[in-house]
């Protein structure tokens, strides 16, 4: 199970665990999930110039926004909404856990 923290207050995201959905290598499931994070940290960086601190041990991703502007901020929602499609279409191998009141 992937497991996902969001924390819209802080902009922050952690991702821990596998998705078991296939072997390492044909996971789907994965890969969607780490399409996405890193999509959104490319994107954050490169065209709304809004810096992404990131850290990722063994099981484990983890990034943060300190700042954000329009743009960003709707990278930001657009990650959300594709986490949240994922968790949905997969809810045996991705779960996502709201640090504040989620109102979706």
């Amino acid at each position: 199970m992937i497991d996902i923290s969001i924390s819209e207050k802080t902009h922050r995201v952690v991702a821990s665990g596998h998705a078991l959905f296939d072997q390492k290598g044909k996971d789907v499931v994965c890969a969607a999930v780490s399409v996405t994070l890193q999509g959104w940290v490319v994107g954050t960086r490169l065209l709304c110039k809004e810096d992404v601190a990131v850290r990722q041990t063994e099981g484990r991703w983890e990034a943060e926004v300190s700042e954000m502007n329009e743009n960003s901020l709707l990278l930001w929602k657009q990650m959300i909404l594709t986490l949240d499609i994922l968790s949905r279409q997969y809810p045996d191998h991705i779960r996502l856990h709201w640090e504040e009141n989620h109102g979706s």
